[in-house]
């Protein structure tokens, strides 16, 4: 059970949500939670959305509706996050819900800095047929450097959901807006800075639907140099953290990939992309998680290319 002097705040950030977000908001609101309030940011959405999130603040006091003109998910949750009045912080995206016991979680975990809840995975956005997969994380060593170093690549500790903040963590830290993909993963690593005592729930109560193919795809579809400082700011603050999780460093490297195959199969000079000051230092960083045969291929493209010059973005 939840202490009551534990108040929580729930930060919804919604956009175009009208087909989920009922069956998101009765999914918290079915559970009894002492000092409970859930924050809704309609970031300009234009179908019914916006409706929906004033009818539900109309008929439950706990629940706070704010609307504003289309900016993005970061600029949301950011809204969210300075109307925030709980010592405890969690995020709930609208075309997910949870289970019964969610907030069990934060009554478990000890008055901790961090509280991550298991999250089940599937790839169907509506109600029907659901594929279950539960993330396993590693429990060795106990600190929280080695439980970063063993799990950060996974989604639960990438992504802005399925965990509760306590205040003082997040104090200062917002989503950076710059970023169209990877806002969540930066917001947490900064956060991760400042933890020293975090729990982990035995329950994956958190129901999360991936995005599909399109989704994906519009989220990636950026200019390279957007893409780098994208990429150039997630590996500051991991560099921060002071720890080596090959794994996130191969997520890194494919990121990186992703970001330049344009650039790199469609530019009549196939080492263009690497002239990029921020691309040099991420390749050459994380190396050894790199695939042998291409760190050949790519240091003599480079080498060979005769006006090779660095420009920082």
């Amino acid at each position: 059970m939840i202490n009551e002097t534990k108040s929580i705040s729930v930060i919804i950030p919604v956009y175009n949500a009208e087909d989920t977000l009922e069956r998101c908001l009765d999914s918290i609101l079915q559970q009894t939670v002492p000092g409970l309030e859930i924050i809704l940011v309609d970031d300009g959405s234009p179908d019914g959305s916006g409706t929906i999130c004033d009818a539900y603040a109309a008929r439950h006091a706990c629940i706070h509706a704010t609307h504003q003109a289309n900016q993005g998910v970061s600029a949301a949750r950011n809204a969210g996050l300075a109307l925030a009045s709980g010592n405890y912080v969690t995020f709930i995206d609208p075309d997910d819900y949870v289970q019964p016991g969610y907030f069990d979680g934060l009554g478990n975990g000890n008055n901790a800095d961090l509280i991550f809840i298991g999250q089940l995975i599937t790839n169907e956005r509506k109600n029907g047929q659901e594929t279950e997969s539960v993330e396993e994380l590693k429990q060795g060593g106990g600190d929280f450097s080695t439980f970063l170093a063993q799990n950060l690549q996974t989604l639960l500790l990438r992504g802005a959901v399925g965990k509760f903040f306590a205040r003082h963590i997040i104090e200062g830290i917002t989503f950076d807006r710059l970023l169209k993909t990877a806002e969540d993963t930066l917001f947490n690593l900064l956060c991760y800075q400042k933890v020293k005592t975090y729990a982990v729930s035995t329950l994956s109560t958190y129901m999360y639907f991936k995005p599909t193919a399109t989704q994906q795809a519009k989220k990636y579809n950026m200019s390279t140099e957007q893409g780098l400082y994208t990429l150039s700011q997630v590996m500051k603050a991991y560099n921060r953290l002071r720890i080596r999780c090959k794994k996130f460093e191969r997520l890194l490297y494919r990121y990186l990939m992703k970001l330049t195959k344009q650039e790199r199969t469609n530019c009549h000079n196939p080492a263009k992309w690497f002239r990029n000051k921020t691309a040099f230092r991420i390749f050459w960083k994380y190396q050894s998680a790199f695939d042998i045969k291409f760190c050949i291929k790519y240091g003599l493209s480079a080498l060979l290319n005769k006006d090779f010059i660095y420009r920082d973005i």
